[in-house]
């Protein structure tokens, strides 16, 4: 997400910068690099989300796709897995199936040149 400043809550000039590149139709977005931007002593959850939500909305769930951002941050398999439950959670609350599954591995998948291994739907 471009390094946001997470930890100061300033959205207005990353928010700019963002719509500029949100403009180039061959740009994709990984979200991930926020715990290295947030203060350590709030939750990283109300720190990012705002970000998150803004990402989005900017880029659409088509072209954003989760980030790890590992190594950069050593994070544990708990705290990754905190990630992951906050992008495909309460960031992308009122989402459909389709844009949720866009976020999680097919944004990726198109960016990097694979086909995801995505669960089938069931017809039953």
């Amino acid at each position: 997400m471009g390094k946001p400043p997470i930890a100061d809550g300033a959205l207005a000039e990353w928010r700019e910068g963002m719509r500029r590149l949100a403009r180039l139709e061959n740009v994709s977005v990984k979200l991930s690099g926020a715990a290295p931007e947030a203060a350590p002593h709030r939750p990283l959850s109300e720190q990012a989300l705002p970000y998150l939500a803004e990402t989005l909305s900017l880029f659409g769930a088509h072209r954003c796709m989760l980030g790890s951002d590992w190594p950069v941050s050593s994070q544990t398999n708990e705290q990754y897995m905190a990630w992951v439950d906050l992008v495909l959670g309460p960031a992308l609350e009122g989402a459909t199936a389709e844009e949720r599954t866009s976020v999680a591995a097919r944004t990726a998948g198109q960016f990097y040149g694979f086909e995801p291994d995505l669960p089938h739907e069931r017809t039953d």
